[in-house]
């Protein structure tokens, strides 16, 4: 059993290894530490960076959602942070993650929340479900 789990380890240390090749993209996330009065009454958000470093965003999946004469698109996007990333295991549910550096032009400056990690048995990356914010 010793050698198993041995060799378990050691395969998913390699995965851990290759996956972070994979994450040619940039980001940073930020959390909301606090509130700053505005002098019209209203107020800004403090905000306080817990991760800068590599990332990748994956769309994995689209649900057609019909409730009556209503047809809703939901399509499910994980953000992916390398394992070994010292901060990449710190992000909280309401976290803000944005995309500031991508091959891919529809990401670029997209402003994600984080809803909560998606753990997995073995995994060889840090994984959150997120949804894109929109004005």
């Amino acid at each position: 059993m010793a050698e198993t789990n041995g060799r378990l380890r050691d395969f998913v240390t390699r995965g851990r290894a290759r996956h972070a090749e994979l994450c040619i993209d940039a980001g940073t996330a930020t959390r909301v530490t606090g509130h700053t009065l505005t002098a019209a009454g209203g107020y800004t958000d403090t905000l306080t960076t817990v991760y800068t470093g590599p990332c990748r965003v994956k769309r994995e999946q689209a649900d057609e959602q019909v409730a009556g004469d209503t047809e809703r698109s939901a399509v499910r996007t994980v953000l992916v942070l390398p394992w070994d990333e010292p901060a990449s295991g710190d992000l909280r549910k309401g976290d803000r993650f944005t995309v500031t550096a991508t091959g891919d032009d529809r990401l670029q400056d997209r402003d994600l929340v984080v809803i909560g990690p998606a753990p997995g048995t073995t995994s060889s990356a840090r994984r959150y479900l997120v949804e894109e914010v929109t004005a």
